[in-house]
């Protein structure tokens, strides 16, 4: 029989293990494989939660395997790199594999193995947050929280709390009235924040719809609308493609004039009129197809005005009393010595046919003969 031995916890290891195979990861808090909590029973009794060993096995103060190596895998590698090496001399002759090379063969195959199986460094092997998402987040509770100058925290300046009094003048940050829920007047009191301002205390100041408007009507094809609302990715991605070719540029002035939009944490203020939004729109745009359609029609005039005068500079310049090229009347050419006759052709007075002094033959070419005299 073999000695009792105490109870050994496993090693954090066969936890990793687990997490990297299953991919396993809570949304509350992260998966933490040594741990060490108290939890005290109703009894008044304190009992201690231990998570696993703080060691990668294998290891004498816990229990479980290594990390995954894959053993399996190595053997297998091993296998083929020690088939390759037996083999390589019969299937290349010509090469002269000898007994030099299936050692050298072997031995790569080992380092290979022993590559795959070492362990290398103890170092960390947390791979996931050590803190839940939403705990890394800003408190809402702490960034709109009311401050009194002892150092007093509140959550709602309208609902008195403790014993210090909050002045009518400090309570929603000034920016605002405390007010009961629309339709209950039994319900608790909160902050009606002004046109400018958001927020529970009413201590952020909003972005003007109207400024909005104005950058999205004239420089929205540079992104600037974006920008001012602190959204400096859709900004500039707004900006290469130049207001999406303009279909971009058209939806944002709709959206930023018919109501207020999002910034990057709250709406921007309603200041903009919906009427002065719909007169400027039409506006603007009808004079931008006012000046367009006038820049179309003096571009296609001023072209009709140079067609017209290079019209009458060709027939200037061609005219046959001012052209020399036509002063010596018709040119011939010979088609057997590739000469032109740049005289005119002479005729014999005396001939009632008018033949030249060289025969011509039909269509007037020369040395071929004459016309009539071929007829």
């Amino acid at each position: 029989d073999g000695d009792e031995e105490s109870y050994r916890r496993p090693c954090k290891s066969s936890c990793q293990n687990y997490i990297d195979y299953c991919g396993v990861e809570c949304c509350d808090e992260s998966v933490s494989c040594v741990f060490e909590t108290s939890v005290k029973e109703t009894d008044g009794t304190t009992v201690v939660l231990s998570g696993y060993v703080d060691e990668n096995g294998p290891s004498a103060l816990c229990t479980g395997a290594s990390s995954r190596a894959g053993f399996p895998r190595v053997l297998l590698v091993s296998l083929f790199g020690l088939h390759v090496a037996r083999h390589e001399g019969t299937k290349f002759p010509w090469r002269g594999f000898g007994v030099g090379g299936f050692l050298k063969a072997l031995f790569g195959t080992f380092l290979l193995a022993v590559a795959m199986c070492m362990e290398g460094c103890q170092v960390s092997m947390e791979t996931y947050h050590s803190e839940g998402y939403w705990e890394q987040k800003d408190n809402y509770l702490t960034e709109y929280a009311f401050v009194f100058p002892s150092g007093a925290a509140v959550l709602n300046t309208c609902m008195p709390q403790g014993e210090e009094e909050i002045p009518q003048s400090s309570q929603c940050s000034g920016n605002g009235y405390c007010t009961h829920l629309p339709g209950q007047t039994d319900s608790p009191l909160f902050c009606q924040c002004s046109t400018y301002y958001a927020d529970p205390e009413c201590s952020t100041r909003r972005k003007s719809q109207l400024v909005v408007f104005l950058l999205s009507l004239f420089l929205g094809p540079f992104g600037a609308d974006y920008f001012y609302l602190q959204m400096p990715v859709w900004g500039f991605a707004k900006l290469f493609t130049f207001g999406g070719f303009g279909f971009w540029w058209l939806v944002d002035v709709c959206r930023t004039g018919a109501g207020p939009v999002y910034a990057h944490d709250f709406r921007v203020a309603a200041n903009l009129p919906y009427w002065v939004y719909v007169l400027s729109s039409v506006s603007f745009f009808a004079l931008l197809g006012f000046i367009g359609s006038l820049t179309f029609y003096m571009s296609y005039r001023k072209k009709l005005q140079d067609q017209v005068l290079w019209e009458e500079e060709k027939a200037r310049t061609h005219h046959w009393k001012r052209t020399k090229s036509n002063l010596g009347g018709p040119h011939f050419k010979d088609p057997l010595f590739d000469a032109e006759f740049l005289n005119r052709r002479k005729l014999n007075s005396f001939d009632p046919t008018m033949h030249a002094s060289d025969s011509f033959g039909p269509n007037g070419w020369h040395g071929a003969g004459s016309y009539l005299g071929a007829a």
